[in-house]
């Protein structure tokens, strides 16, 4: 098989990068409306802490659309970024053949040197192109990343004493927490590397891996609260499938703990889509009021 000329490559490649920024196009404005108020973003979960669709998300069935468009489009675009990169090494391949030729025939001529660098900026032009493409894509990813895991809960409420600094700022039992004194379950991966010391501070009982994860978040919480003593600090919580914003102030008072509220770790996605996992963090086993009342700030 004959290889395809310069200026069938360079028609190829014009009209995949027609076909990627179409597609970009489209990945853009399925994003958009996820993440539109009323939406449920690309990656947080479409049913609430009791298995329920969320009652703040307008259109269910056009968010799974959505989502589902999303992913094949991701795929689609992935796919036409490596055409793209052997459509240019191919150009390449292409051009630095025509400029040996050309050394090896005309020798000095007068216009060898001007068609060599013209050749070089042709071929520059798709790699610069694809270069730029890929980090796009790497950005993308990282950024949906990032949502994920922000989206994602690291433990419930499982009790919360009357008239304690955490039932005065309007903490709920069944409340999910998603932040707590600045520490979410972004912070799960350097949480991680602290999970084979949470048997040291965990009562008997078995867990998954997520909820392993999820238990050093609370310690880094409690310290955190301890440290923040007398100061309101920013706490946000899933609440019947909708995010709640609380501010704390951890004090003491007339009960045990800083907060007198009773955590309890959930296990952490292991990077699915809209499954949170974890229930209650295999019951007592992640509970984390005892610890609180001894002085860690729940």
């Amino acid at each position: 098989m004959a290889p395809e000329s310069k200026e069938a490559l360079r028609a190829k490649f014009r009209e995949l990068t027609r076909q990627k920024e179409d597609l970009e196009v489209r990945i853009a404005a399925a994003a958009a409306r996820l993440d539109a108020p009323g939406g449920p973003g690309p990656t947080a979960p479409l049913v609430d802490a009791e298995g329920f669709p969320r009652a703040d998300v307008g259109d269910l069935a056009a968010a799974r659309r959505d989502r589902h468009a999303l992913a094949c489009w991701t795929n689609d675009h992935k796919a036409l970024m490596r055409e793209v990169e052997a459509v240019v090494h191919a150009l390449m391949a292409v051009e630095q053949g025509g400029g040996a030729a050309g050394r090896g025939g005309a020798g000095a001529e007068d216009g060898a040197g001007p068609a060599k660098i013209e050749a070089g900026e042709a071929a520059a032009a798709p790699v610069a192109a694809a270069a730029t493409a890929q980090q796009q894509q790497q950005q993308q990813q990282q950024q949906q990343q990032q949502q994920q895991q922000s989206y994602a809960p690291f433990a419930i409420v499982g009790d919360v004493a009357p008239c304690s600094p955490a039932a005065a700022a309007g903490m709920r039992v069944g409340d999910l927490i998603l932040s707590l004194a600045g520490v979410d379950a972004s912070a799960a991966g350097a949480a991680g590397v602290a999970a084979t010391t949470g048997a040291t501070t965990a009562e008997a009982g078995g867990g998954g891996g997520g909820e392993a994860a999820a238990r050093p978040l609370l310690d880094q919480a409690a310290a955190a609260l301890a440290a923040g003593e007398g100061q309101r600090v920013a706490c946000a919580v899933l609440r019947e499938g909708r995010r709640v914003a609380l501010e704390l102030t951890p004090r003491r008072w007339a009960g045990r703990g800083l907060l007198g509220c009773h955590l309890r770790a959930l296990a952490l996605p292991s990077g699915g889509g809209e499954d949170r996992g974890g229930g209650d963090g295999g019951g007592d086993r992640g509970d984390r009021g005892d610890r609180g009342d001894r002085g860690n700030g729940a």
